[in-house]
C-alpha cells in the first residue's frame, strides 16, 4: 500500500524510488518474503540498508495497532476484487490445489485476516521474518554496485552475468 512503512521511506521520505513495496510470496516449497524498489545506483546502498532496517524493525516489533487495521481493511476490502469473476475463481481453486491447501482455503482468508489483531500479527511476523536469511538481487552494473551493496550489509556479492540465464 502507498501508506506502507517502505513506501513511506523510500518514496515519499527520500525520494529515492518511484515506489517501493512487498509482498509475501506462496510456493508448494518454502515461501518467502520479497521486496522491491527501482533506485538509482548512487543510493542503492542507502534504500537496501534502509530496507533491511525495516525488515528487522518489523519482525522484533511487527506493526501498530493503526498499521494492523488499515492493512486488515485493506486486505479483507480487496479480496473480493480478486474472486469476482468465474476466471479468477478458478485461478484460485486451482491454487489452493496446487499448494496442497484445503478446498476453499484462499476464498476463507478474508474472514480470518478480519479476526487478526496486532498482537496476531506481531507474533507471526517474530515467528517467520527472518533478517538474517535476507538475499539481496540487484540488477546492476557489478562495478558500480559492489562497494554500496556491501556496505550496506546486502551479504556476499556473487556477481551473475546478465546472459547466464
Amino acid at each position: 500500500m502507498f501508506s506502507s512503512r517502505l513506501m513511506q521511506e523510500i518514496r515519499v521520505r527520500r525520494g529515492w524510488s518511484y515506489g517501493a513495496g512487498c509482498t509475501l510470496r506462496r510456493s508448494r516449497g518454502r515461501h518467502w518474503f520479497e521486496m522491491w524498489m527501482a533506485t538509482a545506483i548512487d543510493v542503492a546502498g542507502d534504500a537496501v540498508k534502509t530496507t533491511l532496517d525495516l525488515y528487522a524493525d518489523l519482525a522484533v516489533r511487527g506493526l501498530s495497532s493503526e498499521e494492523t487495521a488499515l492493512a486488515r481493511s485493506y486486505v479483507v476490502g480487496s479480496m473480493p476484487f480478486h474472486q469476482a469473476t468465474a476466471r479468477q475463481r478458478m485461478q484460485v481453486a486451482v491454487r489452493d490445489a496446487v499448494y496442497g491447501l484445503p478446498a476453499g482455503y484462499t476464498a476463507s482468508l478474508p474472514g480470518k485476516v478480519a479476526e487478526l489483531s496486532a498482537s496476531d500479527v506481531s507474533n507471526a511476523a517474530a515467528r517467520w521474518l527472518r533478517p538474517d536469511a535476507v538475499v539481496t538481487v540487484a540488477v546492476a552494473t557489478a562495478a558500480t554496485a559492489r562497494e554500496p551493496l556491501a556496505a550496506a550489509g546486502a551479504g556476499p556479492v556473487d556477481v551473475v552475468s546478465f546472459d547466464a540465464y
